[in-house]
């Protein structure tokens, strides 16, 4: 389903721009629609086999038997589990990956497009509401990227920001903060796409890797995403 995220002047004035610029333009954030992804990881019961391995050949690692992630809730289907070959250790891990992509588009509403003097990308919050999950995240990572974008890889996909690493079945009930500065990757994306009204479409990755011997990957985490930007509007 695609969001519409609706830009009105409903929203709370920041204040005026510094000196030497124009009294006529004002800044005002404004809050997007509230995104929730859920990783599922299924029911699997056990631990990762304790294998050894060669780096240099690590082919036993893929005969290794295969590890199968059948999802409960049936989201997201792409979740992808494979094995490698840890150099230090010399044991089998298995690498986990899942991934969801939520498009939404942004209106006008009640305010005139040619009203906005630019977009200033302003603030990614994020809450962890449920986690059943076996293993510990060591990041999600969330992308931006032109409408119909499914994967992080996909044309036109940048990094928007990474959380904090999420320890097992933790949840996170107080919104927290992701650093959005000149640097962000995604940040032209998200300022042309308010500015011309366009869709976006974000995609929320989960990589854990789980070492031999560590649960099997199971149970389903829920990341909630809060955007909002600055606008400065002419008056």
């Amino acid at each position: 389903m695609v969001r519409c995220v609706v830009v009105t002047l409903a929203v709370a004035v920041l204040g005026w721009v510094g000196a030497g610029c124009s009294s006529d333009i004002f800044d005002v954030k404004v809050a997007l629609d509230a995104q929730s992804y859920a990783f599922d990881f299924g029911k699997a019961q056990g631990t990762i086999p304790t294998i050894t391995c060669d780096p240099a050949a690590p082919g036993v690692c893929g005969s290794a038997p295969p590890i199968s992630v059948d999802p409960s809730l049936g989201v997201p289907a792409n979740v992808d589990v494979s094995l490698g070959c840890d150099g230090a250790s010399r044991h089998c891990f298995a690498q986990a990956a899942a991934r969801v992509a939520q498009p939404m588009v942004v209106q006008a509403g009640d305010l005139a497009q040619e009203a906005i003097s630019y977009v200033q990308f302003a603030d990614i919050a994020y809450t962890v509401p449920s986690n059943s999950l076996t293993f510990a995240v060591p990041s999600v990572d969330i992308y931006a990227g032109p409408g119909g974008s499914q994967r992080e890889t996909d044309p036109g996909v940048a990094l928007l920001g990474t959380t904090k690493p999420i320890p097992a079945g933790t949840t996170i009930d107080v919104g927290q903060h992701l650093i959005i500065d000149d640097d962000t990757p995604a940040r032209p994306l998200i300022e042309d796409a308010i500015r011309n009204l366009s869709e976006i479409a974000f995609i929320v990755v989960v990589t854990p890797r789980i070492d031999a011997g560590g649960a099997m990957p199971a149970g389903v985490i829920r990341v909630n995403v809060y955007p909002s930007v600055v606008v400065n509007f002419l008056d």
